[in-house]
Order: C-alpha cells, then sequence, then structure tokens
C-alpha cells in the first residue's frame, strides 16, 4: 500500500508513530490517523473515512483451553481470564451479540496493555484469552497456534478508519490525495495488514486518537 502510494506521489514523505497512546491530531501535527474502531465511538469532531473491515476475535491457545475447558455459549466465557489492550473500547465487561441479542460477558482482566502486541505474545504462551485484530491471528488460527472462541458470536466488528482533523481546523495538503487512494485497498486485507498492525484508542475526547 505504502509502496504504490509512494509510486503515485514520489514528492510526499511519510513520517509514522505506531503507538495505542491517546493522540491529539492537530497539536501534535499529525495529518491522518489509522483507528480501529466502532462508529458510535468517533470524535464527532474529526473526518473518519471508513477504510476496511477489521473484526476482533476472542482467541486462546490450545494449552489454555485444554486447561480450562472450551466454552460452547457465551455465559462459559464468565470469569476467564482476558488479556486487554488499553485501546480497545472495552474492559473487563465486553458486550457480544449472542443468540438472544446482547449479552455482557465478566471476564477477569489478567494482564493490560498499552497496545495488542504483548496480549498476542501470551495468548500464545497460553496465559489466558485475548481479543485480537483478524489479520494480527489470521496466521496463527489456520496453524492452530491460536483458537477461535465461538466464532461469529465472541467477536467485536471494527473497521480502519482513516481521520483527520475537521475543516474548521485544518485540511492537510496531504490528506485529501491519501485519503481518495485508500478505497482501492479496502477489500485487500493483504494491503490493510501493511497499514495497520496496532490497535487504536477511541474514546471520546477531541481530536485524540
Amino acid at each position: 500500500m505504502l509502496a504504490e502510494f509512494d509510486g503515485l506521489y514520489p514528492d510526499v514523505g511519510f513520517e509514522f508513530e505506531l503507538s495505542g497512546r491517546l493522540i491529539n491530531l492537530v497539536e501534535e501535527g499529525f495529518d491522518l490517523l489509522l483507528r480501529a474502531t466502532v462508529p458510535s465511538l468517533l470524535d464527532q469532531g474529526l473526518i473518519a473515512r471508513p477504510v476496511v473491515d477489521m473484526p476482533f476475535h476472542l482467541v486462546a491457545s490450545p494449552a489454555y483451553l485444554n486447561r480450562v475447558g472450551r466454552p460452547g455459549k457465551l455465559a462459559d466465557l464468565n470469569g476467564q481470564k482476558l488479556l486487554l489492550c488499553k485501546g480497545m473500547h472495552v474492559g473487563a465487561a465486553v458486550p457480544f451479540e449472542g443468540s438472544y441479542g446482547r449479552e455482557i460477558v465478566k471476564f477477569q482482566v489478567g494482564l493490560e496493555s498499552g497496545n495488542e502486541s504483548l496480549p498476542h505474545l501470551v495468548a500464545l504462551e497460553g496465559m489466558g484469552m485475548a481479543l485480537l485484530p483478524d489479520l494480527m491471528v489470521e496466521d496463527d488460527l489456520a496453524s492452530g497456534r491460536l483458537e477461535a472462541l465461538l466464532p461469529g458470536t465472541a467477536q467485536i466488528a471494527t473497521k480502519i478508519y482513516a481521520v483527520y482533523p475537521s475543516r474548521k481546523f485544518f485540511l492537510p495538503r496531504s490528506a485529501p490525495s491519501s485519503i481518495s487512494s485508500m478505497p482501492r485497498f479496502r477489500n485487500s486485507p493483504a494491503s490493510a495488514r501493511h497499514a495497520f498492525e496496532h490497535c487504536e484508542d477511541s474514546n471520546h475526547e477531541p481530536a485524540g486518537g
């Protein structure tokens, strides 16, 4: 994705920060941020364009599941150890859409991290369950290093949004061209992988990221 963009706009330079921390786009001078969130948590003071679907799956290692058992329904997840990324918009109580509507699962938080990398690593080691983005775990699921729990139910439907400041603040020269080039990648998860390898926070804070 970046290489193709660079070929189209060779005079545009890149400066990236990969972080799960809260970012103020205006004050810190960022032109654009890629944020994984749900529409209800997007900051109304920013312009957000959807780029690609990015569901977060509840996963765990076979070793962990052999110890605690494999859940057959959402209620079986209550009290299980959750490895949590602070950038997610959930805590110990996680809402899922079950067969009879929304159900709240109350986990025991065993670890919190500023991004998803540490929860991913310790989930592989059998420390607990983790909510992780689709692209991060697809190889682990295919190889059997991780298992998806209650597929289609124990997951959170998020999208990656390209977010930039409202025109009442400023519109960077690079934003229109970069945004307009993104739709071609919406149905290409392999390309999106290069644009997003970490979860972003989505709290209701002005120009936060």
